[in-house]
């Protein structure tokens, strides 16, 4: 009986009304340039500035381990994304510290963003979030093995992944700490998963058990194999439909032939880009020198901190990235 009244009494989602449907998804390995990337695109007619929101990263993966529901994490992306979308909108919580790359001053068109927060009617902004063709930018970290509940949500999604030279992202996370802080630094918002020892971020769950005897730069090499291996299987499994929203961009070529790469995107959301390009590129100060100059330097610090097994990892990762 008490078994009946569980079931009878349990609690069920409800569908809450959608507000956004145009999501403009960012999606890179950390240190990859999506914010530079985010920036050039704030340059794109009808693409709205950027957010950040650290679920966003994490919902899908806990989806995976089954650590949340398929329908509680959709809520919650919803929730996310349509709550963020309207605030941009309204000019509320946009990001003023001026270091940071999501700086609203970043904007070609930060004067619109500050008129909008004085706009006291806000029926009138909802109609304006429905009726628009805008996109509604977000950043994502790490996301692309678990793309799927994105496109599976918003039909029509756009997604542009951002990647960068394997050897280029290996010395920059190591440079970061990344190897020790991720999972128990508290100013790493990344929701870890228990490994043998303590929490470890969740892309080292089959590994757990080396984890611990690891070398900081091992780690970070196997961390980035496994995203990298992980994201290529996801892409393999997505239908054509589904590739067909799928834009890929080089950080290297952005870096070096922007004005070629943000026409490719322009094509791609079918949008124009703006004449505040040329102020983004003169603050990004881009285009700029190819990052391959000094990359021997960095793969020589990497492989004295390295095992050969690992370090052939890192290779198979630069032959096919290179290709």
């Amino acid at each position: 009986m008490e078994l009946k009244e569980a079931v009878k009494n349990r609690v069920a989602l409800g569908k809450r009304p959608r507000l956004i449907e145009n999501v403009l998804l960012i999606e890179g390995i950390a240190r990859a340039g999506k914010f530079l990337l985010a920036n050039c695109l704030c340059a794109i007619n009808d693409v709205e500035h950027t957010c950040s929101n650290g679920l966003l990263d994490n919902i899908p993966f806990m989806v995976k381990f089954k650590l949340l529901t398929p329908e509680a994490a959709e809520a919650l992306i919803q929730n996310i994304i349509d709550n963020s979308g309207y605030d941009i909108m309204i000019g509320r919580n946009l990001n003023f510290r001026y270091d940071d790359k999501s700086c609203i001053y970043n904007s070609p068109r930060l004067k619109e963003y500050l008129d909008r927060s004085l706009n006291s009617d806000r029926d009138v902004i909802v109609e304006q979030i429905k009726n628009k063709r805008r996109y509604f930018m977000h950043i994502v970290h790490q996301g692309f093995p678990n793309i799927e509940i994105f496109l599976r949500m918003y039909s029509k999604i756009k997604v542009i992944r951002i990647e960068r030279h394997p050897v280029d992202l290996v010395y920059s996370w190591f440079q970061r700490g990344f190897g020790r802080r991720l999972g128990r630094d508290a100013r790493l918002f990344i929701i870890p998963i228990q490994g043998i020892k303590g929490p470890i971020p969740w892309f080292a769950h089959e590994w757990a058990e080396d984890y611990e005897n690891s070398s900081e730069m091992d780690r970070v090499i196997r961390f980035l194999y496994y995203i990298n291996e992980k994201s290529k299987e996801a892409y393999v499994n997505l239908n054509m439909e589904d590739k067909k929203k799928i834009h890929t961009v080089s950080y290297e070529r952005l870096l070096t032939e922007t004005d070629e790469e943000m026409k490719k995107i322009s094509i791609f959301l079918d949008k124009k880009i703006l004449p505040g390009i040329e102020l983004v590129k003169a603050r990004e100060r881009i285009p700029a020198p190819n990052p391959a100059l000094v990359r021997n330097k960095k793969m020589n610090f990497i492989k004295k901190q390295t095992t050969p097994k690992i370090f052939s990892a890192l290779m198979a990762m630069e032959n096919g990235y290179e290709k």
